[in-house]
C-alpha cells in the first residue's frame, strides 16, 4: 500500500495537486495496483509519538474508504497533513481523505 521511496520525486515534480484544509495529495494514475504514502512533518508535529499516531489514523481510515467505495482507476498518491489535522477527530479525517479522493478522481 506504500509508494515506493523511488517514485517520490517524480510524484513531486510531474504528480498532480489536489487540497482541502487540512490535507493535500501529490498523484498521479498508475497502470499497477493503487499505492499511498502519508507524510507529516516534524515542523507541524513536534514528536514522533504524535506524527506515528496521525499516520495511523489516516491510514486505517483511508484503508476503509478503499474498501468500501468503487475505484475508478488505480494512483500512487502521497497524502501530507497540516498542522491542524493533528486535531481533527476520526470522521472529520475520513471527510477530509474522502474529499481528496473524490477530487483526485480515485473514487467515485
Amino acid at each position: 500500500m506504500r509508494v515506493h521511496t523511488p517514485l517520490f520525486p517524480s510524484l513531486m515534480q510531474k504528480g498532480e495537486l489536489r487540497t482541502t484544509s487540512h490535507f493535500s495529495i501529490r498523484f498521479s494514475q498508475t497502470k499497477l495496483k493503487s499505492s499511498f504514502s502519508i507524510v507529516i512533518s516534524k515542523k507541524f508535529v513536534k514528536t514522533a509519538v504524535g506524527r506515528n499516531r496521525l499516520k495511523r489514523r489516516t491510514s486505517e481510515l483511508l484503508r476503509g474508504l478503499i474498501t468500501s467505495f468503487s475505484i475508478k482507476k488505480p494512483i500512487n498518491g502521497i497524502i501530507f497533513a497540516r498542522k491542524s489535522a493533528q486535531d481533527l477527530t476520526n470522521e472529520q479525517i475520513k471527510q477530509e481523505i474522502k474529499e481528496l479522493l473524490i477530487k483526485s478522481g480515485f473514487i467515485a
